[in-house]
């Protein structure tokens, strides 16, 4: 599934009532599991761990994890731009989401509706679409 990865998810540790990432309360719950299915589907053989990136504490364990473990490639959900702090830690270090776009995040919505694939998802007459939702941005 992930073609021999080790892939470690960071979660934010958050102040709300739903902590972790957003997506693990998107959808059908799944009858003995905590996050629901859209969470699921993108996130199978996947671990998690959550640390709190606004503590110095938080980014100097992140900066420890990408020194100390075999990290190559870096996925983010949020601004690239945000991650040359990431470069300091490991100068080889590639991000998954270009520079062509420094201020936008990386999230699932997005990349569908920059590629123009929401466009085609959905019905002819309707509002552009998520693939796999029922439900429309």
């Amino acid at each position: 599934m992930h073609l021999g990865s080790r892939v470690i998810k960071l979660e934010a540790v958050t102040g709300n009532a739903q902590p972790g990432d957003p997506n693990r309360y998107i959808g059908r719950p799944v009858e003995g599991m905590e996050p629901h299915s859209y969470f699921l589907a993108q996130n199978i053989g996947k671990e998690s761990i959550a640390i709190d990136l606004k503590t110095a504490e938080g980014q100097a364990t992140l900066h420890r994890l990408i020194r100390e473990l075999d990290v190559d490639v870096f996925c983010c959900n949020t601004v690239p731009s945000r991650y040359e702090q990431l470069r300091k830690a490991k100068p080889h270090l590639i991000l998954a989401m270009g520079p062509d776009y420094p201020e936008v995040a990386g999230y699932d919505p997005i990349i569908q509706a920059q590629c123009g694939y929401m466009e085609v998802t959905g019905q002819q007459d309707g509002q552009p679409m998520m693939a796999g939702c029922r439900w429309s941005i």
